[in-house]
């Protein structure tokens, strides 16, 4: 009876630091929390003007998942959203948000963003919605978002975007629902005129 006891005692400990090595493994939360920590500084800094105030309590001494605009997962492993909507932030769209790479939805609507779409975003494996609407973004969108298998929902209108618009967006991106491009001056090339896709939900946009 003994033996047994002990014998159960020891699986039961195996058990336990089996499930702990497998959590720390796969959801290490201190340092992935510091990187997302991180990379939403370094986009704080690169703003110049917030007329409300929005990035305010974006500090140190702050636990990310309580920053505005922020949401963690259940169990506050990764940052899994950053909407800012109607903030009028003043400043530069940076590649470290690829850094973000546990982020579902990015939604940075109605301020005053500009440079480019940046190609890095392509690192944002987990991303579903993308919403740059309303901002000074110009350049081209970038052939690498073809690389986002989940994404779902791409809006990018009331924007400076030029060029073409790569078919593999379409062809690559099979989630992809919702797409508005509009308000911008985007060329409509003929291979993705002909590319299938269910028109019905993509918004019209410029033809330049």
């Amino acid at each position: 009876m003994v033996l047994l006891g002990t014998l159960f005692f020891l699986f039961l400990q195996y058990q336990i630091s089996t499930l702990t090595y497998s959590l720390v493994r796969h959801y290490p939360p201190y340092h992935s929390l510091q990187t997302d920590k991180a990379a939403l500084l370094e986009f704080k800094r690169t703003i110049t003007h917030d007329p409300y105030s929005t990035l305010a309590n974006w500090d140190e001494a702050v636990h990310v998942c309580n920053f505005t605009g922020v949401r963690c997962g259940n169990f506050q492993h990764r940052v899994k959203w950053l909407i800012l909507e109607d903030k009028h932030l003043v400043g530069l769209l940076p590649p470290f948000l690829s850094n973000l790479t546990g982020l579902q939805s990015l939604h940075i609507v109605n301020s005053h963003l500009y440079g480019i779409v940046p190609p890095e975003f392509s690192s944002l494996k987990r991303l579903r919605s993308l919403q740059l609407d309303g901002n000074n973004l110009h350049g081209s969108i970038p052939d690498s978002l073809s690389q986002l298998p989940k994404l779902k929902t791409l809006h990018v209108s009331g924007n400076n975007i030029s060029g073409s618009l790569s078919p593999s967006l379409f062809r690559n991106c099979t989630e992809l629902e919702i797409v508005d491009l509009s308000s911008n001056f985007l060329a409509v090339c003929k291979q993705v005129a002909t590319t299938p896709f269910p028109s019905s939900i993509v918004q019209p946009y410029d033809e330049s």
